[in-house]
């Protein structure tokens, strides 16, 4: 069974299909291939859009109880996406993604900060006990002859200026965007179920419990409302 969503990493309600989608994709009920597009100036009515969420999340999911202060430019982040999935950490990076904006509350409009979210992934530091047993020496060094893959790791598969590093990330790019607004409505998130309907906004995160709900994979969990700071 393979779904289709195209998602907004701004959209509060993709936000919640991406859980939905790591949950399809944990349990092996449904392989899910997502494509980043950006839809452009998010809604300003919060509150609205906090009301639709907690109606439609399911039991464990999270859901934040405060906008991001700003609202990120998410192009570097939809070209570390496109990138990532050449590295097969594609998943992982969405994952990280919104956790980043959503939950860490971060701007990511920056080329540089969305690096480092990658780097996170493609090179993390080296664990805790290394400096505790030895913190006079340098951490260790990565012994890769490959400058290609020593750029991909340190997170230089997103340019300065934000774009993807490779022409396959920047076709990538393109065609997603260019399918999304090809959609009879341009909505995120945007779901093409099994059997080819698509689905959009609310429907589309309709779509995905029911699927969930078909295979079984339903989370049994009670919900997490995941906690921030107030706006000021």
């Amino acid at each position: 069974m393979n779904v289709v969503v195209y998602g907004d990493f701004n959209c509060l309600l993709c936000y919640l299909a991406s859980q939905r989608a790591d949950h399809l994709a944990g349990t092996g009920a449904a392989g899910i291939e997502w494509r980043a597009v950006e839809r452009g100036a998010a809604s300003a009515r919060w509150e609205q859009e906090v009301a639709e969420a907690e109606a439609l999340a399911l039991p464990g999911e999270r859901l934040p109880t405060a906008p991001p202060p700003t609202l990120s430019s998410t192009a570097a982040a939809v070209a570390a996406y496109a990138e990532a999935i050449t590295d097969g950490i594609q998943d992982e990076l969405r994952h990280r993604l919104f956790d980043a904006i959503w939950v860490r509350r971060q701007n990511l409009s920056s080329a540089y900060d969305v690096r480092r979210v990658v780097t996170a992934i493609t090179w993390p530091a080296p664990p805790i006990y290394f400096h505790l047993a030895s913190p006079d020496l340098p951490p260790p060094l990565l012994h890769d002859p490959d400058p290609v893959r020593i750029v991909r790791r340190s997170g230089g598969t997103v340019t300065l200026d934000g774009g993807p590093l490779t022409s396959t990330g920047y076709r990538r790019c393109r065609d997603w965007q260019e399918q999304w607004l090809e959609l009879p409505r341009q909505v995120t998130p945007a779901v093409i179920g099994p059997d080819g309907t698509v689905h959009v906004g609310a429907d589309g995160l309709r779509c995905l419990a029911a699927i969930m709900a078909t295979a079984g994979a339903l989370p049994g969990r009670e919900r997490v409302v995941q906690p921030g700071p107030a706006l000021g």
